[in-house]
């Protein structure tokens, strides 16, 4: 937390209207958008308006969001379509959305680069350029820090591991999980590689219970 922190400093750099706020991390416990937005109403000027730039997808997973009425009360949102997204549907569908949510929202008319720090993360885990994605500093910064640069293990390679732990009649429940999650995450417009690694991950200690803390250890 204390890199990325530090990183979004670096990016700000030189521009006047946009700084870091660590009021996430200086908070105890797991953060909810909520608590920030609550936060902020109550620490900022009582005219202030809060407004929350979220992308398309995420747009669409509002409704799972913690206190998700209240969330709608705190800020209004600016929506920004990523490659794939049709503007004009999307216009449609927000329209329809907003007013049955009674939502305050901004639709950007533009599609962006498509930059995410996951795909930072795996290019510079995979060694790639990155430097057209970040700032100049922020780059040095990884590199002095040594950030991601070992690759996560595959899908493929944690699924045999797995194999090997549980026993075979666990070891399908397991697959079958998988499935229903992939379904699941198509159904409610979730991510699908992070469904398929909850299904995979869900009982991966499950033939760890029985032993005890010397097994364990060893």
């Amino acid at each position: 937390s204390d890199d990325r922190y530090r990183m979004v400093e670096l990016a700000c750099e030189g521009e006047d209207k946009l700084f870091p706020n660590p009021i996430e991390l200086d908070r105890t416990g797991q953060s909810y958008t909520v608590d920030t937005l609550e936060e902020l109403r109550r620490t900022l000027p009582p005219t202030t308006e809060l407004y929350y730039i979220i992308g398309a997808d995420t747009f669409y997973q509002l409704r799972n969001w913690k206190k998700y009425d209240r969330v709608l009360e705190l800020a209004s949102f600016i929506t920004v379509p990523r490659a794939g997204y049709n503007i004009e549907e999307m216009r449609a569908n927000f329209m329809l959305m907003c007013n049955y949510e009674q939502m305050h929202i901004q639709l950007v008319d533009t599609v962006v680069s498509d930059i995410s720090s996951t795909n930072i993360r795996r290019r510079v885990a995979q060694g790639l350029p990155v430097q057209d994605m970040i700032s100049s500093q922020v780059w040095d910064y990884i590199q002095k820090k040594n950030l991601y640069t070992h690759a996560a293990p595959s899908f493929e390679k944690v699924q045999a591991d797995i194999q090997m732990r549980l026993k075979p009649r666990r070891y399908a429940h397991t697959l079958g999980v998988v499935k229903a999650a992939e379904k699941l995450a198509e159904q409610y417009g979730c991510s699908l590689a992070e469904a398929r690694w909850a299904g995979l991950l869900h009982d991966c200690a499950k033939e760890e219970e029985k032993k005890g803390p010397e097994e364990l250890h060893a």
